[in-house]
């Protein structure tokens, strides 16, 4: 499928819980009558979560006969975003970049030292340190039972040792030099209070793309 379809092709790449994370705002935006079938549908989901990384992403288009996209990354989808437009840009129309990163520096190293550590003692030890990280506590205070229900849901089935091992890659990801090879519109989103990937991360991509 080539530009010529005239048709619009977007990509999201989630980070590492990019699917929990998506399930907590289904949740928390839903009235109750819908929050009861969105925690009864989670129940009848296979809720492993599977990292699509740079080289799986190219295998996928190239596989739906997919000539360019728009590319949409999250945290670590950002980061995987940006070492995708830089291998092959011919593939990338557009990039939105949000709450990532482009290299792995100290203060990294350390939250992803913590995501191993929490990760070490299962899920559920990984599911409330990562709660508090990306919500808000009157949020947390409002979809408690709901919250708790998702961490029961997902701890049955999470693939800790994948999240351990994407986790570890992180540490030698380093596309800084590179970003400036970026020639694609780019559309960069930050988190004011984002406690993983401040706002000095998205500031350097916002001067060195």
């Amino acid at each position: 499928m080539t530009e010529s379809s005239n048709e619009v092709i977007i990509s999201l790449v989630s980070g590492l819980v990019g699917v929990l994370v998506g399930a907590i705002i289904q949740i928390i935006y839903s009235t109750k009558s819908e929050k009861r079938q969105h925690i009864h549908e989670y129940k009848q989901m296979c809720m492993e979560e599977w990292i699509v990384l740079r080289d799986d992403l190219k295998n996928l288009l190239d596989g739906l006969n997919v000539d360019r996209i728009n590319l949409i990354g999250f945290s670590l989808g950002g980061a995987v975003a940006i070492d995708f437009t830089v291998r092959h840009p011919e593939m990338v129309s557009s990039l939105v970049l949000m709450s990532t990163f482009s290299k792995c520096d100290d203060y990294l190293e350390k939250v992803f030292a913590e995501f191993k550590s929490n990760l070490c003692g299962g899920f559920e030890e990984f599911y409330d340190y990562m709660i508090p990280k990306v919500l808000c506590p009157e949020v947390i205070e409002k979809n408690a039972e709901e919250l708790e229900m998702l961490k029961q849901i997902y701890s049955k089935s999470a693939n800790v040792e994948a999240y351990i091992k994407t986790t570890e890659a992180c540490l030698n990801f380093n596309a800084e030099d590179r970003l400036s090879d970026i020639t694609q519109p780019t559309l960069i989103l930050a988190g004011k209070y984002d406690e993983i990937c401040p706002l000095m991360y998205q500031e350097t991509l916002n001067r060195m793309i």
